[in-house]
């Protein structure tokens, strides 16, 4: 019996992919010097990022498309509004520095992994929590949240390194399972 192709247009992909675009009238409302706007497509990000997952599960539609989407889009958005920051409103080069050092690492040995394992690695605990504080860390960015913005971006710079070397030492578990299996021994091979 032939499996059904994955559905990639459901309600929960809809909405991760949603947030992908959401960055461009968040810069145009910060540009324009629209503050409530900004921050209205900001919680709607909030929003969308939290039921896209609750959909996903209470529907049973749970995809392996789903779990890339989800912080492929995460990334586009927060990377995008990180880099605006940087470059036009004063946000600190080491934060973005440390995202995309950290992203593209992870990034790049997550695809290595799928292939080789054939499975979707998802985020972890540590790597949500980074999401959740750099996001705070926009926010109180953009609301001039002085010196507090400042704190936050300090937990969060360490909480990114925190988690991309959990990241990295899950990878490196998989990566060495890979090569145990490749080279034939026998309590890996499966």
């Amino acid at each position: 019996m032939k499996s059904s192709p994955p559905q990639i247009f459901t309600t929960p992909n809809l909405l991760s992919m949603s947030r992908a675009f959401l960055v461009v009238p968040i810069i145009v409302s910060l540009e324009t010097e629209r503050l409530a706007a900004a921050l209205f497509f900001m919680a709607f990000g909030v929003v969308t990022d939290f039921l896209d997952g609750f959909l996903a599960r209470s529907q049973n539609s749970v995809s392996s498309f789903g779990k890339i989407l989800d912080p492929v889009s995460d990334k586009i958005a927060m990377g995008s509004l990180i880099i605006y920051l940087v470059a036009f409103q004063g946000l600190p080069l080491w934060f973005l520095a440390i995202l995309v050092l950290r992203d593209m690492t992870i990034a790049g040995s997550s695809i290595f992994l799928m292939n080789a394992h054939r499975k979707a690695f998802q985020a972890n605990l540590s790597g949500k929590i980074s999401v959740n504080l750099n996001a705070l860390t926009l926010l109180t960015f953009i609301l001039h949240w002085e010196p507090f913005y400042l704190y936050i971006m300090y937990v969060a710079g360490a909480v990114m390194l925190l988690s991309w070397m959990r990241y990295l030492r899950l990878h490196y578990i998989y990566l060495r399972i890979h090569l145990q299996r490749k080279s034939g021994r026998k309590e890996y091979a499966q």
